[in-house]
């Protein structure tokens, strides 16, 4: 047997390849610059398939955020390794090595994240070969979830935006100014936290305040991450997962396309990383 990871911050989708069967399930997120190993087992032993044995795996593919360095890689790799005892393959790639496998196989082009968090890269057909720093939620991950909640939460708590969406924003989460600031504070992964406010953005996409912040965040994300690594490449378009790039996919058009570029989203790699063989 297979497995296959699609791991972001919020959650993980996992495929499970017995001979011909697909058998797909989700735990919560993992980021190993913010958890340890033993979080990882833990949501393993929580999550994996009952009915499965996990001593039949033998080859893993996990592309996951955060094992862009030997620290992240190293700490999946020792989750994995305990967890899956037998297994004999692990392969661990960054988030945005699966994503472009999985959207462009062997083909060229600029790969892009927007999930809760983000990133981007010029992709050779094989692996990354350029993307822009990366600095993490609280220094950037422009257009990202958690910066887009991140945003939001400021205006809110600022009074910047109307009274009827700052009314409408503390009923939706059942929250008050001075609970809000202690939730932020206190929260032990605030990217997520933040996150957690995209639906509020979604529901309420036709109010122009909401819809000018997430245009402003696009614009944002294309100048940090998509405009760096593109004079490097001629084809007049960009591929981009994540839940945050489809839940606002007009927006994120409307912006690329004043930009001269054509746009393919997709949710999540997952299945086209299956599709496509990665094994």
């Amino acid at each position: 047997m297979k497995l296959i990871a699609d791991a972001g911050a919020t959650k993980i989708s996992w495929a499970i390849i017995h001979k011909e069967e697909v058998i797909k399930f989700k735990t919560s997120g993992y980021n190993p610059n913010i958890s340890d190993s033993n979080y990882l087992r833990q949501l393993l032993i929580s999550g994996f398939p009952a009915d499965f044995d996990s001593n039949g795996i033998m080859e893993i593919l996990y592309c996951g955020a955060g094992c862009g360095s030997v620290f992240g890689k190293d700490r999946v790799q020792k989750a994995l390794k305990y967890f899956f005892q037998k297994v004999s393959d692990i392969n661990v790639l960054t988030d945005l090595e699966g994503a472009a496998k999985g959207m462009l196989g062997q083909k060229s082009g600029v790969i892009g994240i927007l999930g809760t968090g983000a990133n981007a890269g010029l992709y050779d057909g094989n692996s990354i070969i350029k993307s822009p720093p990366s600095v993490g939620f609280m220094l950037g991950d422009e257009g990202s979830g958690a910066y887009l909640g991140k945003e939001l939460t400021k205006k809110i708590l600022r009074n910047e935006l109307s009274e009827i969406i700052v009314d409408k924003f503390y009923e939706y989460f059942s929250l008050d100014s001075s609970e809000l600031i202690k939730k932020i504070y206190s929260s032990t992964k605030p990217n997520q936290y933040f996150g957690s406010f995209v639906p509020f953005l979604t529901d309420n996409i036709k109010e122009p305040q909401i819809e000018e912040l997430i245009n402003l965040a696009f614009e944002q994300f294309y100048e940090k991450y998509l405009e760096p690594i593109l004079p490097e490449q001629t084809e007049k378009k960009i591929y981009i997962v994540g839940g945050v790039a489809s839940a606002f996919k007009n927006q994120l058009k409307k912006v690329l396309f004043e930009k001269k570029f054509e746009l393919e989203i997709i949710a999540s790699p997952l299945d086209a990383i299956i599709s496509k063989h990665i094994f």
